[in-house]
């Protein structure tokens, strides 16, 4: 959901960075130094995203093990739950939503819901 939802803000005039949180990997330097409200963290039910891993590494011929399976999922979740918590950033839920949903919902945190319909559509 991140990279269509930065390219759909991105079309729409907004700046968006796609920045994976990773176990393995310290968050990037210039992304800890952003003011915390400008940060939005899209969240998905492990379950999906586990559906979607699971597709695209049958897809890219890629193993599975551990990118597509339950445990590492929730460890790279609850790794990127922490890392919001401790740096203020807000989380977005995109489970069940579309692209445009999620645009529309990260938009209203930054311009409010009375200018976000507006800016989005």
């Amino acid at each position: 959901m991140k990279t269509p939802t930065t390219l759909y803000l991105a079309y729409r005039g907004w700046f968006a960075a796609n920045v994976p949180l990773l176990l393995e990997t310290p968050p990037p330097t210039p992304l800890l130094a952003l003011p915390p409200e400008r940060v939005i963290c899209l969240d998905l039910e492990p379950e999906r995203l586990l559906e979607l891993r699971l597709a695209r590494a049958i897809a890219a011929r890629l193993p599975t093990e551990p990118y597509a399976t339950l445990e590492y999922i929730e460890q790279e979740r609850l790794h990127a739950h922490q890392l919001s918590h401790d740096h203020h950033w807000r989380v977005v839920d995109v489970t069940g939503k579309s692209v445009e949903e999620v645009a529309r919902e990260i938009i209203t945190l930054f311009v409010g819901p009375q200018h976000a319909r507006r800016i989005s559509d």
